[in-house]
């Protein structure tokens, strides 16, 4: 079971979504295994954050100063100010000059902690042409359920920051990487297997040199022009965000706390 996170914690298990799927692979691929921590600014550069307890967006209101709301179980668009990334406005100038094209609102990947359900797709883009509405294409629809049998980021069970990568389009490709031998150069660092990995390792660094030592892995490839731009989080059952006091309480005998909305920093 996870730390129990609630008014006393300073932590969120926080979602975070993202642009940049291939830059953030090839980021992972190049730190070293002693740098591989959560919430690195290295791998999450052009992203957004969300208190899923306190449903708000690490965006604030440029008047009031308070966060934007992004309420649970419901879709909501990249375009969305609380979704807005911190890109963004580049990639539109960019794409206004003529230099390339550009789904504003695109979205490519998420870091999901364990306890949510996060899915996104691609809208019906022919149906907004013709009648001006929104509606899911079902073959677009992408659902990363979060459980204690998955490899949540973070969650009950060991991960690796390639976990916290998971691609939220539909068309996102994959390329495989094999399984390394002593003295093959790693996937995830400059230092070769043996070297990175015969020393004493902890934390994320210790799954890295497990999994690569097991079998192939596979890294996740963006799509060419995204078009997935809507999504939606959710609680799984059994999951939860208390306060304190409600520890004491039946009700949390069925639930694993994730949260309290105050906090003073987001890994």
């Amino acid at each position: 079971m996870l730390v129990l996170h609630t008014t006393s914690s300073n932590v969120t298990l926080t979602l975070v979504l993202c642009r940049g799927l291939d830059a953030a692979v090839s980021e992972l691929r190049q730190h070293e295994l002693d740098e591989h921590a959560l919430g690195e600014a290295w791998l999450e550069r052009d992203c957004v954050s969300i208190d899923s307890c306190a449903q708000s967006s690490s965006n604030e209101n440029p008047y009031f100063g308070t966060r934007l709301s992004v309420l649970a179980g419901v879709w909501l668009s990249g375009n969305n100010s609380a979704l807005l990334l911190p890109l963004s406005a580049q990639r539109l100038s960019d794409a206004e000059a003529g230099v390339r094209a550009e789904n504003h609102g695109s979205l490519e990947f998420a870091r999901v902690p364990e306890g949510l359900r996060v899915q996104s797709y691609a809208p019906d883009f022919d149906l907004w042409r013709r009648e001006g509405s929104l509606a899911c294409n079902p073959a677009k629809l992408v659902t990363i359920s979060a459980d204690a049998s998955a490899r949540a980021c973070p969650g009950t069970r060991a991960y690796l920051l390639l976990d916290c990568v998971k691609p939220l389009q539909f068309d996102a490709g994959a390329q495989m990487l094999v399984r390394l031998l002593p003295e093959d150069k790693m996937h995830f660092c400059t230092q070769t297997y043996r070297q990175a990995c015969t020393a004493p390792v902890s934390g994320l660094s210790s799954q890295v040199c497990a999994d690569a030592a097991a079998y192939a892995m596979t890294v996740p490839v963006a799509a060419a022009i995204g078009s997935t731009s809507l999504v939606k989080y959710e609680f799984l059952e059994g999951y939860a965000c208390l306060r304190a006091g409600d520890l004491a309480s039946p009700k949390t005998d069925a639930a694993t706390v994730l949260s309290r909305a105050r906090r003073r920093r987001t890994a």
